[in-house]
């Protein structure tokens, strides 16, 4: 599968996004930390991602909703887009015991994971093509999770229209500063 917008692509994983991954998690990590400073940073092992990538690869049916697409600008790997669901509570919700995923909240993260790339809108216009994407599939209203310091994502999500319909304050401390986690909401 493969989405073309403006001057990025959403696609696939491919074997040779594997090298990438592992650097991503394992030595490139600035996007985690980014992502979630107060939490500890746990390497991947190289072997165990390849083959996991591999079979996920090798039995990815043609026909299934992507949960992750892989994001290209001008050819090259720079991160990716996924989805998961979050119940009334805005708690994970594993998708085996999802049943009817439209009756859940549909979350949407974006990991531009090539900090060359940041600041340049790509993020956006990833996560507004997967919205696309899953509008598609009857999907209307998304949510993505963050915390007030990433300001990155914060201002991602409002140039699409989310708006904070969730806050739980003071929860994450970084740098000895106290920070909300958020939940924003597009309808």
């Amino acid at each position: 599968m493969e989405i073309t917008y403006k001057d990025i692509v959403l696609r696939d994983y491919r074997e040779s996004d594997i090298a990438d991954d592992i650097r991503w998690m394992n030595v490139d990590i600035e996007w985690i930390r980014a992502d979630t400073p107060w939490a500890p940073i746990e390497r991947v092992d190289a072997e165990e991602l390849r083959a996991d990538m591999k079979e996920y690869i090798a039995t990815l049916p043609e026909d299934a909703i992507r949960w992750r697409l892989e994001i290209e600008h001008e050819g090259r790997h720079i991160g990716f887009v996924t989805s998961y669901l979050l119940d009334e509570h805005f708690d994970w919700v594993p998708p085996h015991e999802a049943g009817d995923p439209l009756s859940f909240r549909r979350a949407l993260s974006v990991a531009i994971c090539a900090s060359d790339m940041w600041d340049k809108g790509l993020g956006t216009r990833a996560l507004k093509a997967f919205m696309d994407y899953y509008r598609d599939y009857g999907v209307e209203e998304f949510y993505v999770e963050t915390w007030s310091g990433n300001h990155r994502m914060v201002r991602c999500a409002e140039k699409l229209g989310f708006r904070t319909c969730h806050k739980e304050i003071g929860i994450h401390t970084v740098g000895g500063k106290k920070y909300d986690a958020l939940v924003m909401c597009k309808k």
